[in-house]
Parts: structure tokens; C-alpha cells; sequence
């Protein structure tokens, strides 16, 4: 619900261009401001990567009140992000998939692909759907409990993309790099 709300005060929102700063080849720093009238806020989310620190991309998000600047609080931006990112993902199968989708397929198990699943389930959990896992190194530990525990979907696990992307009615990529498969 508040990523669909997000959407709709976009218009009257103000959300200049992030500025990204490169302290190397690897690293860098970039800045997002915001300023939402509407809603009496506005703020600036500053994410870093660092490639030695793990995870190597964090961030935090400052927010104050529009109309008097009072510091209201500092998040976690990585957090924040994570589950933004999950529920936009949601919203997005929610919005545009097929009707009659049964089968859904996730690439990605870190923690977006990971926060992207169990948004889905708060929209589809007790829905009957074949949800297609890539496996990745241990990352499909992860999840499989709490899938078990929070859904009643036939969960399989893929080991070829081009398996799990046939099998799925809807594809969802929460990688950074696809490989070569």
C-alpha cells in the first residue's frame, strides 16, 4: 500500500537527479535528495560502497520536517531499500502479470530477492503458486523455512536460469550479474 502511495505523490514531489561521487574505481558516494510537500518531509538518503566492508553498499537516510527543517530521525537506508526495492517488485506482479499466473520465478536470493519474496506473500501467500528458486551457493537456506512456515506455494529449486525461466509464468531478477547462463 505505501509503495503505491509513494507512486502517486511522485508529481508533487521534488526528486532531483542523484549526484554520485567516485572516490575510486570501485568505490563511491552518492546523494538523493527529496522534498514531499504533501507530507511535511523532506530528506536525503547517502548510500557508500566500499568493496573491503560487507555488505559493500550501505547507506543511511536522514529525514526532517518540511516546514520547520527538524531532524525527525536517521534510518538504515539499507534496510529501507531492501524492502522498498522487494515491495516495488511486488506491486510490479501485482500490477502487470498475466491473469491467471501460477508460477512465479526468482533469480537472486540475497536480500532483495529475499524481501521481494516475502512481500509477494503478504499479497499471495495463501494463493496456490509454484514459486521457481535459482539456486546460488547456500542462499536458497535462507528462505526455504520461512516459505515452508508463511505460504502454502510448491517451491522448486532450479539449478539453470534457462530451467526456472521456462517454467515460470512470471521472472524476477534480483541479481546484479546474470553469468553467462
Amino acid at each position: 500500500k505505501w509503495v503505491r502511495e509513494s507512486f502517486l505523490l511522485k508529481k508533487s514531489s521534488k526528486l532531483p537527479h542523484k549526484i554520485s561521487i567516485p572516490f575510486d574505481s570501485l568505490n563511491f558516494m552518492n546523494t538523493m535528495p527529496c522534498m514531499v510537500p504533501e507530507l511535511n518531509a523532506f530528506g536525503a538518503k547517502i548510500v557508500t560502497r566500499y568493496s573491503t566492508r560487507t555488505p559493500s553498499v550501505d547507506g543511511e537516510l536522514l529525514l526532517y520536517r518540511y516546514n520547520n527543517g527538524e531532524m525527525l530521525c536517521l534510518m538504515d537506508a539499507y534496510l529501507i531499500t531492501t524492502y522498498r526495492t522487494g515491495a516495488v517488485a511486488a506491486l510490479a506482479v501485482e500490477t502487470f502479470a498475466k491473469d491467471g499466473f501460477n508460477s512465479i520465478g526468482v533469480m537472486g536470493l540475497g536480500s532483495t530477492g529475499i524481501a521481494t519474496i516475502k512481500c509477494l506473500a503478504s499479497i499471495y501467500a495463501t494463493r496456490s503458486l509454484t514459486l521457481n528458486l535459482l539456486r546460488y551457493k547456500n542462499h536458497i537456506d535462507r528462505i526455504l523455512p520461512w516459505l515452508h512456515d508463511n505460504t502454502c506455494w510448491n517451491v522448486i529449486v532450479s539449478e539453470r536460469a534457462e530451467s526456472m525461466v521456462r517454467e515460470s509464468d512470471v521472472i524476477i531478477s534480483c541479481v546484479t550479474y546474470p553469468g553467462e547462463d
